[in-house]
């Protein structure tokens, strides 16, 4: 056991060499911190959107959007997802 810890270097220097290598710390993760794992793009060319009471016969809020993109991208090492808008 002694020769394995040896081999594998002080706390320290397994620290330094992940962060050399870039990778995490958690052990449910075998990708660097900034592998992204997912990438999405979504085009929205044309989008309405109208909230109408019916009672009083009138539009209460009106939305109109036309060409918009975004996407969402993850990273497993981080545990995070991320927006991006008008994302090529």
């Amino acid at each position: 056991m002694d020769d394995i810890r040896k081999a594998l270097g002080s706390e320290e220097e397994q620290k330094a060499l992940r962060e050399a290598l870039d990778l995490s710390e958690d052990t449910h993760s075998q990708y660097p911190k900034r592998f992204v794992e997912l990438k999405t793009k979504f085009v929205v060319q044309r989008l309405g959107l109208v909230l109408r009471n019916d009672n009083l016969k009138m539009n209460v809020f009106e939305m109109k959007v036309e060409d918009m993109e975004f996407g969402f991208s993850s990273r497993p090492s981080a545990d995070s997802i991320r927006l991006v808008q008008g994302c090529t």
